[in-house]
């Protein structure tokens, strides 16, 4: 079996290197899991990426599935008076899940402009400026200029 390489993503501030930790076969996916790899940070608490894919046959869609999960440590203040330290804990995860759904019919360059399209999403950071106003409640409201915005900040997307 080929090695799996290491992803190098950057997260806005740094390049953080997630290596290859899993790899198999689950219910009919080819299922690949990559863990951040920074020294000293407790396992609990690392990134973790799962790509799972089933090629599309006999009539059925095949489907490409992305999950990106991030884990915040909870806030620990000082140590008991004997010294202790708590170990780490995870205060939440911020989690994203993408589904690509593949039919047996579809074409490479069919693939290629949806994922185009996703990746203009991503990368101009119009799903940050999404995901900030749907949690105002800014994104809907059409009388609200910065929910009118957020389609403005779409246009070109196109």
């Amino acid at each position: 079996m080929p090695q799996i390489a290491q992803l190098t993503l950057h997260n806005g501030t740094a390049a953080v290197t997630f290596s290859p930790a899993k790899h198999t076969w689950e219910n009919g996916f080819q299922v690949v899991e990559y863990l951040q790899a920074t020294a000293g940070l407790a396992a609990i608490l690392r990134a973790k990426i799962r790509i799972e894919f089933k090629q599309p046959a006999g009539g059925r869609n095949g489907l490409l599935r992305y999950m990106i999960s991030v884990p915040t440590q909870e806030t620990v203040s000082g140590t008991s008076d004997q010294g202790y330290v708590a170990p780490a804990k995870v205060a939440f995860k911020d989690i994203i899940k993408v589904e690509h759904v593949i039919p047996e019919r579809s074409s490479a360059a069919s693939r290629v402009i949806a994922m185009a399209y996703l990746n203009r999403i991503l990368g101009q950071g119009a799903a940050v400026a999404i995901n900030d106003r749907f949690l105002t409640g800014a994104l809907f409201d059409a009388t609200n200029a910065v929910g009118t915005n957020v389609y403005q900040s779409l246009e070109g997307f196109y």
